[in-house]
C-alpha cells in the first residue's frame, strides 16, 4: 500500500490539483465552470482556512480533502469562531481506505487548537455523525403566487445592484441579522456568484435602504436573499417577477425571524420545512467551554428577560467530550471551573442542538436523549429556547 500523508494544502503548489479534484467530485453538470469557480471565489479570494484545512496525499497527489472556511457565526448577538466545512471528498480511485477519516480528524483537531468554537456543514445523509455532527436547523422555503403579492408599485425605484455597492449592502445585512442565530457575519466571500442578480432601492441621497438577490428559473422567480422593509421587498419582488413573466416566487432559505418572513406568514403562501435527522445542515461543538464563554452575555439577557430574572445557582452542562459549569448570580451567567451542583444538562455530541436552539429545548431533549437533573429542565427552557437558526444561502461553503 502506498504511503498516505496528511498535510496542510499549499496555496501555490496544490492550486490546480485542488480545483481539479473539487470539480471532478462536484461537477454540477459543468466541470469547467466548477474548476474556475474553485480558483476564482471558492478556495481563493475567500475565507478558506489554509492553515487548518487538510489534504491527504499519495505520491504527492491530492486524494482527500477536508476544507474549513473561517467565519463568525451568530447565536443571538454572540459571535462564535466557526469552522464552515466544505469540499469534503476522496478521489474515486482511493476510496474505502479510511483516507477521509484521517484527513477530517486531523483538520478538526487543528481547528480546536486554533481556537474555533463551533462548526457547520451541509452533508450527505447518515455520514457526518461519525465526526460528531448533529442537526443544525430545519430549512424552510416560502412559496407564494404572484396573485398573492402586492399589486402596488414599489414606493422607491428598484435598480440593479452594482459591484461597487456590495460593501454597503453587507453593512445593511449585518445590521438586519445582528440578532439572528445561524447567520454569518459578513464579509465572507470576496467574489459573488455571477448567476445571482441583485436589485436595490435607495433614498433621495442614494443611501441603500434594502435589496434582494434573485435567480430566474424555468417556472418561478427564486429569491435568495431579501433585506429591508418587508412591504418594499414584496413589491420589488413582485415587479421583478412580472417583468420576467413568472407567476410564482420562492423565497429560499429564509430566516424565520426576518421581517419579510413574518410578512409572508401573514399572507396566502406555502411554507415547506425540510427536516433531516442526519444530513443537510449539521453542527458540531468544537469547544464547549469557549462556546459558553462567548454566550455569557446572551445567556444573561435570556435570564433577565425570563420569569426567573433573579435566579441564583449553578448548572453543569456536559457532552461526550467536556463538562462546563455555568454559575448564575442574580441572573448573571458566567462560566465557572468548579461545581458540586445537582442541576445538570447531560447529552452526547447531539447536545449541540440544544445549545444552538435548533428547536424547542424539551423537544430536542426527547429527540436526542438529553438528560436533566435538579433544576436543569427549567434552566434549559430559559437559557436555550428555539432560536430558529438558519444561514442565508449566499454564505454557504
Amino acid at each position: 500500500m502506498k504511503e498516505f500523508i496528511i498535510t496542510r494544502p499549499d496555496k501555490n503548489k496544490h492550486k490546480k490539483q485542488l480545483a481539479q479534484i473539487f470539480a471532478m467530485t462536484f461537477p454540477n453538470n459543468n466541470f469547467y465552470k466548477m474548476y474556475h469557480d474553485a480558483l476564482d471565489r471558492y478556495f481563493y479570494n475567500s475565507h478558506y482556512d489554509w492553515e487548518n484545512s487538510r489534504v491527504g496525499l499519495v505520491d504527492g497527489k491530492i486524494v482527500s480533502h477536508f476544507g474549513i472556511w473561517d467565519y463568525q457565526m451568530r447565536i443571538g448577538k454572540a459571535q462564535l469562531k466557526t469552522a464552515g466545512i466544505g469540499a469534503v471528498l476522496t478521489h474515486y480511485e482511493h476510496r474505502k481506505h479510511g483516507y477521509l477519516k484521517g484527513t477530517a480528524t486531523s483538520s478538526l483537531a487543528a481547528a480546536k487548537e486554533a481556537g474555533y468554537d463551533f462548526s457547520i456543514l451541509f452533508g450527505i445523509p447518515d455520514f457526518y455523525h461519525k465526526f460528531g455532527y448533529s442537526r443544525a436547523w430545519n430549512t424552510s422555503n416560502y412559496k407564494i403566487s404572484l396573485n398573492n403579492l402586492p399589486k402596488e408599485k414599489p414606493e422607491l425605484n428598484v435598480k440593479k445592484l452594482k459591484k461597487s455597492q456590495y460593501p454597503e449592502i453587507e453593512k445593511l445585512y449585518n445590521n438586519a441579522t445582528e440578532n439572528l442565530t445561524g447567520t454569518a457575519v459578513r464579509p465572507t466571500y470576496n467574489v459573488y456568484i455571477k448567476e445571482d442578480i441583485g436589485y436595490c432601492w435607495t433614498d433621495k441621497k442614494g443611501k441603500i435602504l434594502g435589496y434582494v438577490f434573485v435567480k430566474i428559473k424555468h417556472d418561478e422567480l427564486e429569491c435568495l436573499e431579501a433585506i429591508g422593509n418587508a412591504e418594499q421587498i414584496l413589491r420589488a419582488v413582485a415587479k421583478i417577477a412580472r417583468q420576467g413573466l413568472r407567476t410564482n416566487v420562492n423565497f429560499s432559505f429564509l430566516h424565520y425571524e426576518l421581517p419579510v418572513a413574518k410578512a409572508l406568514r401573514g399572507k396566502n403562501c406555502v411554507v415547506e420545512t425540510h427536516f433531516e435527522a442526519c444530513g443537510g445542515p449539521m453542527a458540531k461543538i468544537v469547544n464547549l467551554k469557549t462556546t459558553l464563554q462567548k454566550l455569557e452575555a446572551e445567556l444573561t439577557k435570556r435570564m433577565k428577560q425570563s420569569l426567573i430574572p433573579d435566579y441564583t445557582g449553578e448548572l453543569l452542562i456536559s457532552n461526550s467530550e467536556e463538562k462546563v459549569c455555568l454559575k448564575i448570580n442574580d441572573g448573571k451567567v458566567t462560566v465557572s471551573d468548579n461545581s458540586n451542583t445537582r442541576n445538570f444538562i447531560k447529552g452526547d455530541y447531539r447536545l449541540v442542538e440544544m445549545i444552538f436552539g435548533t428547536t424547542e429545548p424539551l423537544e430536542t431533549a426527547e429527540s436526542v436523549g438529553i438528560k436533566f437533573g435538579g433544576e436543569g429542565k427549567m434552566l434549559a427552557k430559559t437559557l436555550f429556547p428555539n432560536r430558529h437558526p438558519q444561514q442565508l444561502i449566499r454564505d454557504y461553503f
